[in-house]
């Protein structure tokens, strides 16, 4: 049976949104919340295989972005996807199938460097060994041989001509040439016969892809281990794997032994090339292997399950910025696939003469993408774009449940320690911590009004060193989010924030009222409430009013628990961290905070200075505003008119688009009224939904896209679709998103946000009791928009929980004369690096970093760069900073009309 409803509910689902995903951006909630295994949603599959689909070739079509047969996995912590679309055989019509073996090119190379260190850590070799030690014939004949290391090879900075596109260019047309067979020795000696080294050894700002380096690297790998490069990838990584089909094939592949492959001429020819004698890629591009397998291999990889060392893993992972001409930056084996469109992630991709490949993992967020196709002329770049299509839909998350414990007697505040820490390391995580958890008992009320207690959790990473310096105490954002979680702990790794860790304990605080403490104030029900509401008929009014009464009544149960919420508020929590300083006898500290952990770190600094030895504030903004809503409608207007800045210093995108023109556009096609639009489940086609979406829908879908990287630099793109697709095109796409809020909200129970205990904050630090407190001067139409629907809402809201404000002596920037480290990106329009400065300006001893083509928050948005610096900032906070790897911080490029990506200049 089919059912139907109205959806005109703005307001409510803005409440849905704002709790489930407070002001974050994507991927900083995704390192704190644990999300267990699950489906990924209808929308995500949906976008998945119109994906697959759109790119199967037919006759006439691009074959750049079109192939005979692909296959897609995607493995997220919400659920994985994997389907083949298109043919293995374009003779026979055979279907591809999701378990076909494929050849992967040069995802081979990272296999090959694999071996390459395991044989480093076992003491057999180093990479700083010089090719004429391991060859010292063939480096006779070959140019400046002497000066040549096996880092050279691996990260193609050796210079040493490159036969790939020579050799197997030619005989991709050419039968004869196709299944002819090569030596690895002959391979090498075609290279010294037909070209010239491209640069020298190392020369600074060179770099070159090439083949025949990894040649090389496979004939030392035998010569050092006295066995063949096919076993070794057997014995050491595909049989310890279980990959049973991965295999290093060394001739023409036997019948049925791997798909049909392809290649298309310049002419437009389709040529069946599955005959290529893979013997012409050996080491550097001769596996195959199904899409299962490399999912493996990636994952293991991510883990450091090749190596026994995790800095091993780490040496792959130094990435050289000029690799493919500053587009891709190349490591040993692997590649950054941050600029061009997978912000964190890293993998490989992989051509032969009839397949094309890439991986990508993002170790942060948990996903892997396999794409794999059997045509050498697709793009396998291409694949890319599957992050994309992910970050505009979502996978379930989940939290784990509240800790409570009983009161104690004793005075407090005290610490009491716990058998079983609130989260454990992931066991793909190769770090042993000396780990204690416990709670910190402190006062309700810390100037004495009640006796209740309250309790804290705690996890505390010990010092490897023992502790010869102040600790370093984190606190969350939001506020309400939790500071504990299994992925939030991969952030003390040595790669990241580990350092640290071998002279200063870290503490990880659970804020007052956040998950893991023993009130938690929470309110599952607001989040079900939209679809209790579609259950009972409700929409437009009645439908918010509903919502608002399941916050209220969350609101009321808590009080008659006699739990008083005029103690939730920034005071209160900046006086607990000086408790749980006292409570686990600690001197002095240095402070993190990060988003509202930032401000709450301003109330500690003014409160209670003498405890500081330094101060870290991630996205910060100051203290002197007056309203929580105050200054949304002006950040909202300065992060389009930055973008706009962006896009006309970038040659390539402003030939593509006018930002501001865009943004009136799609909001001009509202000028008539709300748009119409009818919805259908995806995984439900019984669901019917019906509604209008309004143009204050529209200025929250601008504003949340630029929330990330991502979102940020593909924003004028999707702003040019739907312009030029008009009403019914907006209809469609926001009446999607809209209608899957609501679906989504039937069992929306868990969320890493303590949504009562962010109205207490917020309505008792910056109460909001107007829409006119936002300030709209000389903002345009998006801007007001945006900031005025953010007013009713939090006046609403305020309104409901009725909480004491602080006095307006907490309204005053912090001016406390202890060195103080502010980070900021330059895309962040939750608390823009302008709010930052003003911060900064009001501290004698502070600096402030600016990180090009970040979002909000950099710690917990693993920016290698700001925790590099902030390492060495908590170690040694008087002396002066290094920050030159902000020079070379990867910039995301915008996402043109065609598809590709620009490159932003610096």
């Amino acid at each position: 049976m089919r059912k139907n409803v109205d959806l005109r509910l703005p307001g409510a689902l803005l409440l849905l949104a704002l709790f489930a995903n407070p002001a974050q951006p994507a991927g900083v909630d995704s390192a704190r919340a644990p999300r267990e295994p699950g489906a990924l949603s209808g929308d995500v599959v949906t976008q998945f295989d119109k994906f697959l689909q759109s790119n199967v070739y037919t006759e006439g079509a691009d074959p750049t972005t079109h192939a005979p047969g692909l296959i897609l996995l995607v493995d997220t912590p919400g659920g994985r996807y994997l389907r083949a679309a298109g043919v293995a055989s374009l003779e026979n019509g055979a279907p591809l199938r999701v378990d076909d073996r494929l050849e992967i090119g040069s995802n081979s190379k990272s296999f090959t460097v694999v071996l390459l260190l395991q044989l480093q850590e076992e003491g057999v070799l180093t990479l700083d060994d010089s090719l004429s030690k391991w060859l010292p014939g063939w480096a006779a004949r070959i140019p400046n041989s002497d000066q040549v290391t096996l880092r050279h090879l691996a990260q193609h900075t050796s210079g040493i001509w490159d036969y790939g596109d020579p050799l197997i260019g030619a005989a991709a047309d050419d039968s004869i040439k196709l299944e002819q067979g090569y030596s690895p020795q002959q391979l090498v000696q075609y290279a010294i016969d037909n070209g010239t080294p491209d640069f020298a050894p190392g020369e600074e700002g060179k770099w070159k892809y090439g083949n025949t380096g990894y040649i090389l690297l496979g004939m030392i790998i035998e010569k050092a281990t006295g066995q063949s490069l096919g076993a070794l990838y057997r014995q050491r990584i595909f049989d310890p794997l279980g990959l049973e089909t991965a295999a290093l094939v060394e001739a023409v592949p036997q019948v049925g032994e791997i798909v049909d492959g392809y290649w298309w001429t310049d002419d437009a020819q389709i040529r069946n090339t599955t005959n290529w004698n893979a013997s012409q890629g050996w080491a550097a591009g001769g596996i195959a292997m199904t899409a299962e397998e490399l999912l493996t291999f990636a994952k293991a990889l991510a883990a450091g399950k090749l190596f026994r060392k995790p800095e091993t893993l780490a040496l792959m992972l130094t990435f050289d910025p000029d690799g493919m001409g500053g587009q891709v930056p190349y490591g040993l084996g692997l590649m950054d696939f941050s600029r061009v469109g997978a912000p964190g992630s890293w993998g490989h991709a992989g051509q032969t003469a009839g397949f094309q490949s890439l991986w990508y993992t993002n170790p942060d967020t948990g996903v892997t993408v396999i794409g794999l196709t059997n045509s050498a002329r697709y793009s396998a770049y291409s694949f890319l774009r599957v992050g994309f299509l992910l970050a505009l839909g979502s996978a379930k998350a989940s939290t784990g449940e509240s800790v409570a414990s009983a009161s104690g007697a004793a005075e407090s505040p005290r610490f009491e320690r716990l058998d079983k820490c609130f989260a454990q390391l992931p066991e793909d995580v190769d770090v042993q911590y000396d780990m204690d958890c416990g709670y910190v008992v402190v006062p309700e009320f810390h100037g004495g009004q009640s006796t209740r207690e309250l309790r804290l959790g705690i996890t505390r990473l010990k010092a490897r060193d023992g502790t010869v310096g102040s600790p370093l105490f984190m606190l969350a954002g939001g506020p309400g989010h939790t500071e504990v979680s299994p992925d939030y702990l991969r952030l003390f790794q040595p790669a990241l924030l580990g350092g640290i860790l071998q002279s200063r304990d870290i503490v990880l605080i659970e804020q007052r009222g956040t998950e893991h403490t023993d009130t938690y104030l929470d309110c599952p029900e607001s989040r079900t409430a939209p679809w209790a509401a579609y259950e009972k008929g409700l929409f437009r009014d009645e439908a918010e009013r509903f919502v608002l009464g399941a916050i209220e009544r969350c609101i009321e149960a808590f009080r008659a628990r006699g739990i008083n919420l005029d103690a939730y508020n920034s005071r209160e929590s900046a006086a607990d961290i000086n408790d749980v300083r006292q409570a686990m006898d600690y001197d002095r500290i240095v402070y993190y905070g990060a988003s509202y952990g930032a401000q709450l770190g301003q109330h500690v600094m003014r409160d209670f200075p003498g405890i500081l030895e330094a101060v870290v504030l991630d996205g910060a903004e100051g203290l002197s505003r007056k309203s929580w809503v105050e200054n949304r409608a002006l950040d909202a207007q300065w992060g389009i008119d930055h973008l706009a800045a962006l896009c006309r210093a970038d040659e390539q995108c402003i030939e593509d688009y006018d930002i501001p023109a865009l943004v009136e556009a799609v909001l001009a096609l509202f000028d008539d009224g709300p748009l119409p639009f009818t919805y259908t489940a995806p995984d439900d086609p019984s669901l019917t939904i019906r509604g209008e979406v309004t143009v204050q829908d529209m200025a929250g879908f601008i504003y949340g896209r630029q929330g990330d990287r991502i979102g940020a630099m593909s924003l004028p793109r999707i702003l040019d679709q739907l312009s030029g697709g008009g009403a019914e095109q907006v209809a469609l796409i926001l009446g999607s998103v809209k209608s899957g809020q609501l679906v989504a909200s039937r069992d929306a129970t868990s969320s890493p946000m303590a949504t009562i205990m962010h109205l207490a904050m917020v309505c008792s630090d910056d109460p909001v009791k107007s829409v006119d407190e936002v300030n709209v001067t000389g903002v345009g139409r998006y801007a007001e928009l945006f900031g005025r629907e953010q007013g009713e809402t939090y006046a609403e809201l305020c309104q409901r929980i009725k909480v004491k404000e602080l006095p307006d002596s907490t309204d005053v920037n912090a001016t406390t004369n202890v060195p103080t480290l502010l980070l900021s990106g330059d895309l962040d329009v939750a608390t823009p690096a302008f709010r930052s400065k003003e911060v900064a300006d009001a501290l004698p001893k502070s600096t402030l970093v600016v990180f090009p083509g970040r979002t909000h928050v950099q710690i917990a948005a693993v920016n290698l760069c700001a925790a590099q610096i902030m390492t060495s900032f908590v170690l040694h906070p008087k002396d002066d900073l290094d920050m030159s790897c902000t020079e070379n911080s990867p910039l995301l490029g915008f996402l043109l009309l065609d598809g590709s990506i620009s490159r932003t200049p610096r």
